[in-house]
């Protein structure tokens, strides 16, 4: 490297310097949702501020605010009046990622790991909003996965909502979607449930338990089940229906041929005029309706 270039990138470097919070600026604000708010303060009240504000020069000699802007909030909050700072000399100069980056669940687990080594596992459990830090597999999930994933996941290279995704699938199959995110460099569970749609029904794991995949084999079978007792119970009753209006046309041309006949028609007249009534009633709705 030469001399030349070299002065040039200690120039660029940022320097470090602690300064009085009422001498901040924020440059941009933004909205965060209670419970990241929450866990930004346990954080700073538990491990103090772990990355420094990136802050550049403004014409009236305070310093304006392109990182941290959140952290500054609860800092005011707290009343604590000093806050590390990187100072850069120009926008042009600054360049650390303008957007907030939300931690991956692999960076997560990653931070609570190396936290564990110097913070106590209650504290490191309230920063990131857990009832209980657990960084061991259960024994009955080991069980169900391909050493190699056991493996990653204790090297810290996959997540833990990976190692529970991937014991849907059988341990061969395991190793085929690591290898899909190792080429892919994605590491979160979305992604790994998008690979477990496309594995085969032969190289999923059949387990009791309600996972999002039995969930929907076992919808789509009740429904079936319940389509075909709808299917059967309208064959019946359609059935019945036919059935029961060929039988009654039936009795209709009978009753009809009965009381045509003199006879019994004087008969009826005399003795039962209202029971002829209705059966006249009931042969002059059927002809009526054969008509229409």
């Amino acid at each position: 490297m030469t001399q030349k270039k070299q002065q040039t990138q200690e120039k660029n470097l940022p320097q470090m310097k602690d300064i009085p919070l009422v001498q901040l600026v924020p440059l941009r604000t933004r909205r965060a949702d209670d419970n990241t708010m929450r866990k930004i303060r346990a954080s700073i009240e538990t491990c103090g501020i772990i990355e420094p504000f990136h802050v550049c020069p403004q014409p009236d000699g305070r310093y304006g605010i392109r990182s941290g802007y959140l952290r500054y909030l609860i800092l005011m909050e707290l009343g604590v009046e000093m806050a590390p700072c990187f100072i850069f000399d120009t926008l042009d100069l600054y360049t650390a990622n303008h957007q907030v980056n939300h931690l991956s669940p692999l960076e997560e687990a990653r931070m609570m790991k190396k936290a564990l080594e110097f913070v106590p596992e209650d504290s490191v459990a309230k920063v990131f909003g857990l009832k209980k830090v657990t960084l061991r597999l259960p024994p009955n999930l080991v069980a169900q996965l391909h050493p190699t994933i056991v493996q990653e996941y204790d090297e810290g290279r996959i997540p833990r909502s990976c190692a529970n995704e991937l014991a849907n699938v059988l341990p061969e199959r395991q190793l085929a979607i690591l290898a899909v995110m190792q080429n892919a460099n994605k590491f979160d569970s979305a992604f790994v449930k998008s690979q477990i749609l496309k594995t085969p029904d032969s190289e999923k794991r059949h387990i009791r338990k309600n996972t999002p995949w039995q969930e929907n084999r076992d919808r789509k079978k009740s429904l079936t089940v319940r389509l075909q007792e709808a299917q059967d119970e309208h064959d019946f009753y359609s059935t019945l229906y036919r059935q029961l209006t060929t039988d009654l046309m039936l009795a209709v041309i009978h009753l009809r041929e009965i009381i045509t006949k003199k006879p019994i028609l004087e008969y009826l007249e005399a003795h039962e005029p209202n029971a002829l009534r209705v059966v006249q009633e009931i042969i002059e709705d059927e002809v009526h309706e054969k008509k229409t």
